[in-house]
Formats: structure tokens, sequence, C-alpha cells
């Protein structure tokens, strides 16, 4: 064997049992963006189911008391659904580094804020389509 191939051989051995003194951390970061994403899911779903039936029975006046209940209920899931979001939002600007780009300063925070909104959107809303698909194959 060349002494190239050893050297390399010795990195590539030294890279993986080198630990990550963060290993623990990225778990904990990893376990709380994926509770955000399904909090988020969990209040837009009933947020759009508590907003239907104000909707459908808005007008109707002997629904009257049940529309002032779905009003404030769809009230507070939105509120927490936005709050949700923004913990995610937030979670994950902080989590996302671009460390091997050339973006600097602005330019890199707005990339990572951007990024940030996009995942957690995609992120969201996916996980609402799988509820809403598991709810109809499991019911």
């Amino acid at each position: 064997m060349s002494s190239l191939a050893k050297g390399t051989t010795v990195k590539l051995k030294q890279a993986f049992e080198r630990r990550d003194p963060l290993r623990p951390f990225r778990w904990g970061q990893l376990a709380l963006t994926i509770m955000l994403v399904l909090a988020g899911a969990f209040c837009l779903m009933k947020y759009l189911g508590w907003a239907w039936v104000v909707s459908g029975a808005y007008g109707l006046p002997s629904q009257a008391g049940n529309v002032a209940v779905a009003r404030q209920w769809s009230l507070a899931y939105f509120w927490a659904g936005l709050l949700t979001e923004g913990a995610l939002i937030t979670n994950l600007t902080i989590n996302l580094r671009f460390d091997n780009t050339e973006l600097t300063g602005v330019p890199k925070a707005v990339a990572r804020v951007l990024s940030a909104l996009l995942i957690a959107a995609i992120g969201t809303l996916g996980t609402v389509f799988l509820l809403s698909w598991l709810g109809r194959v499991l019911h």
C-alpha cells in the first residue's frame, strides 16, 4: 500500500473516530424542530376546522352561539399557529449556517431567513397533508 493511501486511510479513520461535542445538542434541536412542525400543523388543521364551522354556520340565527364559540377557537388556534411558526422559523434561522458560501452580512442573513421560511412552509404543509391522509386512511 502506498504512503498516500495509508495517509488517506489514517485521516478517514481519525475523522470517523472524532466525537462531535455538539451531537446531543443537535439531536435536541432536531427534536425541537420536529415538535414545532407537528404543533404548527396541528394548529393549522384545528384553525381550518373551526374556520370552516364559522363560515358554514355564519348568518344562521339558530347557530349564533356555535359561531361565537367557533370564532373564539379559530382565533386561538390562529395565534397559536402563528407563534409556533415564528418559533420554528427562528429555530431554523439559528440552525442554518451557510458556512461554505461567499455570502456575508445582510445577503447571508436574508438567505438564512428566506430558507427558514421555505423549509417551515414546506414542512408544515407537508405534515398537514400527511396527517390528513393518515386520518382518512385510518378512519
